[in-house]
């Protein structure tokens, strides 16, 4: 015999069903099943004569404590235990400041190409790998020396070239 906790909704409906009650019950049983009731007697939403039905055909059983597990003991002379989260906390890196020199001056955007090596006001020195997109919205990859491959954005990247590769 199947318990009705163990029952989906639409099965407990069915069930139901062929006792001749309407289908929001089913709803009514299945909630009652997991909040914990221990007998039918306790769903007082229920009409007595199903609940009593209900009873006699599918009773609730209380779940049986196959074993019991011993604490844990620790030794006296134990170490403290110490938790490690399996889940390690990545914390963004923090870009030092750079002050660009005095006389930085951006270069004109289409005047980059791949192959350059520039200097970025924040990221400092590196090289274009490739530059992507519409004029409008130009985007370079740049391998930086310091920081590693970032991808820019070159109408707000100030950028400047500092040795022209041919």
């Amino acid at each position: 015999m199947k318990h009705l906790k163990s029952m989906t909704t639409e099965e407990i409906g069915q069930v139901l069903k062929t006792l001749g009650q309407p289908s929001f019950r089913a709803k009514q049983v299945f909630s009652w099943l997991h909040k914990g009731v221990r007998s039918y007697d306790e769903m007082t939403n229920l009409p007595k004569a199903l609940r009593d039905t209900l009873a006699s055909r599918y009773p609730i059983c209380a779940p049986e404590v196959v074993r019991k597990q011993q604490p844990l003991q620790r030794k006296p002379d134990a170490a403290p235990v110490r938790r490690v989260d399996p889940t390690p906390v990545r914390r963004p890196q923090a870009v030092p400041v750079r002050v660009p020199d005095a006389d930085f001056v951006p270069t004109p955007i289409l005047e980059l190409r791949a192959g350059q090596r520039i200097e970025h006001n924040r990221f400092g020195f590196g090289k274009i790998v490739e530059i992507t997109g519409n004029p409008a919205d130009l985007k370079a990859k740049i391998a930086f020396d310091d920081h590693g491959e970032k991808i820019l954005i070159l109408k707000y990247a100030k950028i400047r070239v500092v040795n022209i590769v041919q």
